[in-house]
Order: C-alpha cells, then sequence, then structure tokens
C-alpha cells in the first residue's frame, strides 16, 4: 500500500472537482481506508505574469490543511504543503517570497507550469505546431527548468517531465527520444543533489495508458545511479477518490532499485521514513 501521498489537490485548487465533498476531510478519510501514512495538501498557487495572478487562496488551503491535522492527525500525518510555480520569474519571486513568509508551509513543491514565452502546454492545441516547434520547446523547457532548479526555494521539484503528459495527451510523444533527454536531464538531478532538495515522482500519467510516472522510470533509475536519495511521492489527484493511486507500483519500483524509503516535510524540515 502506499506510504504516503504528497501531491493531492482539493477544490480549494480551481483546476479540481469543485463539489462540496472534494475536501480536505474527505481526502484524509479516503487515506486513511487506503492505509497511507501521510498526506501533504498541495494546493496550486500559480504565480504568473499576470498581476495578482493566482490559483488559490493560500490562506484558506492552510485553514484546511490545518483543520483537517485536528480532525485526523492521530491516524495520519497531515501535511500543510503547497505547489508554488513560476517563482524564478523576477516579476514572481516577490510573491513567491511573500507567501512562504505569510503562510509558512510544512512542505514546498517547486512547481513549472508555463515557459516564460507564454506556452502553456495544458491548453496548447497541439495540432497546430509541427514536430520540429515541438522539440525545440521541449529543449527550451529544459533550460528553464533547470535554471529553476537551481535557483529557486522549494523542497522538492514536482513533475520535472511535466509536458510530456501532453504530449502523449495530444498523440506526440512518439517524436521524442528520450536517450537524448538523458544528459540534460543528468544535470537537473546533479543540481538537485547537490542542493540537498527532493525530486518528485508523480504517479498521474499511470493512471491512463501512458504507463509511467513523472519522471519516467528509466530517468528516476538515472536519479538514482548519479546518488540521489531524496525523493517524494504524489499521486497529483484532484479528486479524493485519486488519493494515493498508483503510488505503490512507483514504490515498488525504487525498492527494487535499493531506495528503502522517501522524505516528508514538517516546517520545511526533511524527516526520512522507510517503507513497510
Amino acid at each position: 500500500m502506499p506510504i504516503c501521498d504528497l501531491h493531492v489537490h482539493t477544490k480549494i485548487s480551481s483546476d479540481a472537482e469543485q463539489t462540496p465533498e472534494n475536501n480536505s476531510l474527505t481526502f484524509c478519510k479516503t487515506a486513511i481506508e487506503r492505509g497511507i501514512k501521510h498526506i501533504a495538501f498541495t494546493e496550486h498557487y500559480d504565480i504568473i505574469p499576470d498581476p495578482g495572478a493566482i490559483t488559490c487562496d493560500a490562506f484558506e488551503a492552510k485553514r484546511a490543511a490545518l483543520e483537517a491535522r485536528e480532525m485526523y492527525g492521530d491516524r495520519i500525518d497531515v501535511i500543510h504543503g503547497i505547489e508554488l510555480a513560476h517563482i524564478h520569474r523576477p516579476e514572481c519571486k516577490p510573491v513567491g517570497e511573500k507567501v512562504l513568509e505569510d503562510v509558512t508551509p510544512d512542505f514546498v513543491l517547486g512547481s513549472y507550469h508555463i515557459m516564460d514565452d507564454g506556452t502553456d502546454y495544458y491548453t496548447m492545441d497541439f495540432s497546430q505546431y509541427s514536430d520540429e516547434f515541438l522539440l525545440a520547446s521541449l529543449d527550451k523547457y529544459l533550460e528553464e527548468i533547470h535554471y529553476f532548479a537551481k535557483t529557486c526555494d522549494f523542497d522538492s521539484l514536482a513533475h520535472c517531465t511535466y509536458p510530456l503528459r501532453y504530449f502523449h495527451m495530444h498523440g506526440r510523444l512518439g517524436i521524442i527520444d528520450m536517450k537524448k533527454y538523458n544528459e540534460p536531464y543528468a544535470e537537473i538531478f546533479k543540481t538537485l543533489i547537490s542542493r540537498g532538495k527532493s525530486m518528485e515522482i508523480n504517479s498521474s500519467t499511470m493512471r491512463g495508458n501512458y504507463g509511467e510516472p513523472l519522471p519516467c522510470f528509466e530517468l528516476v533509475k538515472l536519479y538514482i545511479d548519479l546518488g540521489g536519495k531524496r525523493l517524494t511521492l504524489g499521486s497529483d489527484g484532484h479528486h479524493y477518490d485519486l488519493v494515493g493511486t498508483k503510488i505503490d507500483e512507483v514504490q515498488d519500483y525504487v525498492k527494487s532499485l535499493g531506495i528503502e524509503g522517501v522524505y516528508v516535510y514538517h516546517n520545511r524540515q526533511e524527516s526520512f521514513v522507510k517503507f513497510d
């Protein structure tokens, strides 16, 4: 069974299902039923160039996480997290620093969704672009996320192969030769290792027919072969019924590579928790 799920979104995140029951209490209840021992609520706080444009109320998110901790904290470790995006940009950095100072989360997922030129894979119509354009965009994404990994304040780097989710959804994954990206991802992983940061393995793409997490198993192995030991695991579930999904398969894989456990965070301090 999954030991943890450190990446979930309730209705507080604008892209999650907006039903009353899709809340932190239901997430905790479901996680407990599934034997999960640690859960982190990581509502989206996407800082983008439009002034004040964000996707959640960070104080409401903290209140909801603490309410869940008060009700269920004797049965599950409830972590108040945040998925903080785009804090590498000069115009976004002060906003990110302020929210971290004001809401003091336990855990910060460093996240990168929209590229500096405005490219948004989530909304992009892939049918309008050539293979050459998309591959050039992916190269630029790698440059930008490496800069993010080198410069930003976070605890774990979220879904570092994020564009591949959308390449797959739009039937363009086949244009990518992943071996070409081993070297740039090795540099990103070395940066995380040298800074003492974790890498997230995100199981969201394993729920469909993609069959691989973000990053893929081959890149997870590369990270571990380079000496990476700090891993966080998250479903990226935007509905309570998705909490913990496919994380057991990720656990089995990293165990096969000699990893004995994963990391959780409280007050921005890491703790190692062993697999059962």
